[in-house]
């Protein structure tokens, strides 16, 4: 009997940002199950910002009312609904987190109930923000994955709190992106830990992509960084760079809800490109960039594991980055730097490197998907 898995993220599954959340719903796929991919809610507060390509993709998916994908073994859906809880001060409550779904229009229980996954053999938890299907649905064992430290967001409160603790004492088995994840969730008491860090689509980021259109117009070399531009990301670690190498391009691929008011002018915000365009614009930069915020974001940073240390990687990139433990224990070949000046003389070398790609390309495929799940499966295979 095909076994079936029920998939709570947040990134919706045609979201131009792609995430391990999509690799890891892929590989279930690839590995035999049945998967219904639940992403979180639009709600009318999203039409305040209505322009942009993630929301519009999540609204797309909303409108379908869940649509199948993978040779229709994968079935995705973006609910509605009129509240949903979230980091915001006015949808931190307890209740909204545990309720909300009754709120949503239709009902998204009845629409997963309808799809064929009312009853599965796993429940996935990739988001602490839907903990009522650990009520709603039968399940015979539940994976929560803890891809970053949620308590070190903005604005996480009593709400995100409460469920979390709550899905981490009920599940089965907690997944985690980082060792100090791991640690951090033992602590919290969770009953199995598996350490279980982000890989890579290897295949995607080689062979010979064309050259972005926007690349057509910048003189000199390129410095690329893809992600959520956010509060972690240091931006004047960037301008710094920016004014001491103004012949080099700096390039953010991503999300920027704040735009700094004034750049080098070296320095471009391509804003969201699609995922599946992703390998041009790292074929053809020189530099991949990881610059975050250790100062302002330190407890968050502690806990992460980049998944686009590998991207870059395969791209046979040159990596630099802001060091921290997780990046320290991996033993990647990326540069890792403790101040600014370390950060900038690091790029200006890596910019003079010659015939490494190989040597990135080798690391980058020793954690592909298939092999960073490999632990996951079996321990699933086992029910």
């Amino acid at each position: 009997m095909v076994k079936r898995v029920l998939h709570i993220g947040i990134h919706c599954w045609t979201s131009p940002m792609r995430v391990g959340s999509h690799a890891i719903a892929t590989q279930f796929v690839r590995q035999g199950w049945e998967v219904a991919y639940v992403a979180a809610p639009i709600t009318p507060l999203n039409f305040l910002k209505p322009g942009s390509s993630v929301f519009q993709a999540r609204l797309a998916e909303c409108r379908a009312g869940g649509q199948r994908d993978l040779g229709g073994k994968l079935w995705h859906y973006v609910p509605f609904s009129l509240l949903a809880p979230s980091n915001r001060r006015f949808l931190r409550s307890p209740w909204l987190f545990s309720n909300w779904s009754k709120l949503s229009l239709p009902n998204v229980k009845q629409r997963v109930h309808e799809a064929g996954f009312g009853e599965v053999d796993l429940l996935l938890l990739d988001s602490i923000y839907q903990p009522a299907w650990l009520d709603d649905i039968r399940y015979k064992r539940c994976v929560v994955r803890l891809a970053d430290y949620n308590a070190g967001f903005d604005g996480y409160g009593a709400g995100a709190q409460r469920s979390e603790m709550n899905a981490l004492a009920r599940a089965d088995l907690v997944v985690t992106a980082s060792r100090g994840l791991s640690h951090w969730a033992s602590e919290q008491g969770a009953r199995q830990v598996m350490y279980m860090p982000n890989g890579v689509d290897f295949e995607r980021f080689t062979g010979e992509p064309p050259q972005p259109t926007e690349y057509a117009s910048l003189s000199g070399p390129i410095a690329v960084f893809v992600g959520d531009i956010s509060t972690w990301v240091d931006m004047n670690l960037i301008e710094a760079c920016a004014r001491a190498m103004p012949w080099v391009n700096f390039v953010l691929i991503g999300p920027c809800a704040n735009p700094p008011a004034a750049m080098s002018a070296n320095v471009h915000f391509l804003g969201v490109r699609p995922h599946d365009q992703l390998a041009g614009y790292l074929r053809h930069a020189q530099v991949g960039l990881i610059p975050f915020h250790l100062e302002k974001c330190s407890q968050l940073i502690a806990h992460i594991h980049p998944l686009k240390l590998y991207e870059y990687l395969a791209a046979g990139l040159p990596v630099v980055s802001s060091r921290w433990a997780e990046l320290e224990g991996l033993g990647s070949p990326a540069i890792l730097c403790a101040s600014t000046s370390e950060f900038v003389t690091a790029v200006r070398a890596a910019l003079e490197e010659t015939n490494q790609a190989p040597r990135y390309q080798r690391y980058a495929q020793s954690a592909s998907w298939p092999e960073r799940l490999a632990p996951l499966f079996s321990w699933a295979s086992e029910a």
